[in-house]
């Protein structure tokens, strides 16, 4: 069914159906839009609070309309506060306000000098007292504020360049006296190495010889795999005592090697995978992705840019900006169906497919232990049977676009429920990269499955890949 919305026009802009949804998220204010062929093809920008129940039918068949999804869920109430924008002085062809509009709630440009983005908290900075940065200028510059940063990356000669004495003498005497204004003040912002670390832990001691203290960690993370950068901001924040929260003032992904650049969808991933994170821990309060600019250094990747060459949000901005959740279309109502199939599970031996896709969502037929390979059981070990199916079943989810993180439902079949569940629960929490990835479960015991198998796992899931 076509659709349209009435009124609340916010601008309008010529460009394709199916550029409809990422103009419009790419606009400050725009909530919902309405796309129709008038023009060579018209797409209608709309503001103000939307529900898609909202929508109209049109007689206009070629119509589209939708609203902007509400981003990845999960995480404190507080997740939505959390996402900032390290804003780079040296970029002059862009606005900061491109950024306005979504979940950024806050800014800094590692100075006390203002950027404003709409909507957003600016938290001034003092880079360091070395290199021409005024102390004095900072401290007059941040009255007001409610929160500051410290020095960046101290440790680094070719950063601020202060030793941890040095620092604390600076921090008692530019940034201490701000807490009696109110602010918050926040460490200075280490590297992800050993060596910012030692930094760290020294300056702390440092400062509380001087009677200053610091009320959140800053530290900057870049390299790949999820993993490895919330297990570094874990160990920083576990060394320093389980005490502060944590602000990741600049992270992306990157292999540090132009020869080698990490691709455009691992950036991609990365992205989606540690921003949830970040919004799952509640000892996070901040976080700000580096790249608000239209390219960057070969050796860090450009794939990171959250402004793409025509100066308008990049996809992966858009990501950051609105999140993750496809754009939801609502310009038809009709079921599609797909039939799902891979070499790399197991052939189907009676009346049914490996999987089903309706429209967004996947329905996987129960895997048991065998090898698509040999067409046989695996072994008759329960151990060998568990890792078989997850593999089976994850061939099946890859065939169909989506993956393990995006299950939403998992019926687990034994027939030695009493002995053999406990092993498989296992080796099946192992197959998620951490516990927010758990889908809904449920869990039963018969008497015999297929082939004597020992267990039986069906999977429902969803997938942004449209039939």
């Amino acid at each position: 069914m076509a659709c349209d919305f009435n009124n609340n026009d916010l601008s309008s802009v010529q460009t394709k159906p199916e550029l409809c949804g990422p103009q419009c998220a790419a606009t400050a204010g725009c909530t919902h839009f309405t796309w129709s062929n008038w023009n060579g093809g018209t797409c209608w920008m709309k503001k103000g609070p939307i529900s898609k129940s909202d929508a109209v039918p049109s007689t206009d068949s070629s119509m589209v309309c939708g609203v902007l999804s509400d981003g990845p869920s999960g995480g404190s109430g507080s997740s939505s506060k959390k996402r900032g924008i390290a804003w780079p002085l040296e970029n002059k062809q862009d606005s900061p306000n491109v950024f306005a509009g979504g979940k950024i709630s806050w800014v800094y440009n590692w100075s006390p000098y203002r950027t404003d983005i709409a909507g957003a908290e600016f938290v001034p900075m003092l880079w360091s007292t070395n290199k021409g940065h005024d102390g004095n200028q900072f401290l007059n510059q941040a009255k007001g504020a409610k929160s500051v940063l410290g020095f960046n990356e101290p440790e680094r000669s070719d950063q601020a360049n202060m030793s941890p004495v040095e620092a604390a003498n600076a921090w008692k005497q530019y940034i201490e006296p701000l807490r009696a204004q109110g602010a918050r003040l926040c460490s200075p912002a280490i590297a992800s190495t050993d060596q910012g670390l030692n930094w760290l832990q020294q300056f702390l001691n440092e400062l509380s010889k001087n009677s200053g203290r610091i009320d959140c960690l800053a530290l900057h993370w870049y390299g790949r795999g999820v993993d490895n950068f919330i297990n570094w901001i874990t160990k920083v924040r576990q060394q320093t005592g389980n005490r502060y929260p944590v602000w990741v003032t600049e992270f992306a992904c990157t292999s540090w090697n132009a020869n080698q650049p990490v691709s455009q969808q691992e950036v991609n991933d990365f992205m989606k995978q540690s921003i949830a994170r970040l919004d799952s821990l509640s000892w996070v309060e901040r976080y700000a992705w580096f790249g608000a600019q239209r390219q960057l250094d070969a050796a860090l990747g450009s794939a990171n840019c959250l402004i793409a060459s025509n100066g308008q949000l990049s996809d992966l901005g858009r990501t950051f900006v609105y999140g993750y959740k496809p754009i939801l279309p609502i310009k038809d109502y009709t079921v599609t169906r797909k039939v799902i199939y891979t070499q790399d599970a197991p052939a189907p031996v009676a009346p049914f497919n490996q999987g089903i896709q309706i429209n967004y969502m996947l329905y996987l037929t129960g895997q048991i232990g065998i090898d698509p390979k040999t067409g046989h059981m695996i072994s008759d070990n329960v151990v060998d049977q568990t890792h078989q199916v997850l593999k089976n079943l994850e061939a099946v989810l890859n065939a169909a676009g989506s993956s393990v993180d995006q299950l939403a439902h998992c019926l687990i079949i034994l027939t030695n429920i009493e002995e053999d569940y406990e092993i498989v629960n296992q080796i099946y929490s192992q197959w998620f990269k951490s516990p927010e990835f758990y889908p809904a479960r449920s869990s039963m015991g018969v008497v015999k499955l297929p082939f004597n198998a020992k267990v039986a796992i069906e999977c429902q899931a969803y997938t942004t890949k449209e039939i």
